[in-house]
């Protein structure tokens, strides 16, 4: 055989168990972390729920161990947690509901209308890969959204979004860890 033959071959070797995978497993994710925190966020949805923050730490190319979705609802006035852990590629853990003492996390937000602020924490550093949180929060019909690395909010700890991600990354390892 050509080793241009054995490189077509190769291709559709690969081209035929990609899609395989998402054929055959019929599934929309390739992390079922990702999976398990929307089916998550989907029954909160159904329940009427309408203020839900979903906090992702991850690397900012990808997964990594500590990977968590961290999902922060209100429902009646009170507050509740549930997260998603990764363990390996296809392992996860779900840590179930609990319900948290304050609305902290919320009340930051509305006190200090972070919506409205347009600036972002200042770093002097730039890290290739480093974990970061992504979060979306629904609110009524409102959204917001925020990706904040490490690096940006350990460099200025005092910007009110570094200061938001720090009480979401506290209360929710109080929860998790």
């Amino acid at each position: 055989m050509k080793i241009s033959n054995h490189i077509i071959l190769i291709f559709i070797t690969c081209f035929i168990s990609i899609s395989g995978h998402s054929q055959n497993n019929n599934k929309k994710y390739w992390f079922q972390m990702d999976y398990a925190a929307e089916k998550i966020i989907n029954d909160l949805d159904s329940l009427g729920i309408d203020t839900i923050l979903t906090s992702f730490y991850h690397l900012d190319n990808g997964r990594g161990s500590n990977a968590t979705k961290i999902i922060f609802w209100k429902k009646n006035g009170e507050t509740f947690v549930n997260a998603v852990r990764l363990k390996k590629i296809d392992k996860f853990k779900v840590f179930g509901q609990s319900k948290l003492p304050s609305d902290s996390i919320f009340q930051f937000f509305f006190d200090n209308r972070l919506d409205t602020v347009t600036s972002n924490p200042k770093s002097e550093l730039s890290i290739s890969h480093n974990f970061g949180y992504s979060v979306d929060f629904k609110y009524g019909s409102s959204k917001y959204n925020l990706y904040l690395r490490n690096e940006k909010r350990s460099y200025d700890p005092t910007h009110l979004k570094s200061m938001w991600i720090e009480m979401i990354d506290r209360v929710g390892r109080k929860y998790y860890e």
